[in-house]
């Protein structure tokens, strides 16, 4: 494609392939067995990587896909129904959703605590990692979030 051409931010739909994508980037819909997405799971991915970046390991490094989840719900609290509606419908929770640890905390906060995020960062992260696609940031707020704006600034390659 050339350089100035705009991709759609709301992409149609695609059918799921289950070895599109590295479980440590997979957005939870999927584990959990939807046959459809759209931009929602890239920009699930895309904070897995801002983890990563921040981090200088894997965010969620599950091997399995059952084992992603676990580390899902550890780092971000258990999903549910009331902040997920239809997640309980989707066709593998009833078989991995029992499974996953009670755990009602998001820990992002802890997790980078000794990088001293600002609020800014945690927002982001936040708002990249969101367990519902449809209240998951779009790619439009993501790249205008505030966190692109604030200090450090980036700096021009030499």
């Amino acid at each position: 494609l050339p350089l100035h051409t705009r991709l759609p931010l709301h992409p149609r739909p695609s059918l799921h392939t289950p070895a599109r994508t590295a479980s440590r980037y997979r957005a939870p819909e999927l584990l959990f067995g939807a046959q459809h997405y759209g931009a929602p799971v890239d920009l699930w991915a895309v904070g897995c990587v801002v983890g990563e970046l921040l981090l200088h390991r894997p965010l969620m490094p599950g091997p399995t896909e059952p084992q992603q989840l676990k580390l899902m719900v550890e780092l971000l609290g258990a999903p549910s129904d009331r902040i997920w509606p239809g997640m309980s419908a989707l066709p593998l929770f009833r078989s991995l959703g029992p499974a996953l640890p009670d755990q009602p905390f998001n820990e992002l906060a802890h997790t980078f605590a000794r990088l001293r995020p600002t609020e800014t960062t945690l927002q982001l992260l936040d708002g990249l990692l969101t367990y519902d696609p449809t209240q998951r940031l779009d790619a439009a707020a993501a790249a205008g979030h505030a966190w692109f704006r604030e200090s450090p600034r980036p700096v021009s390659p030499a």
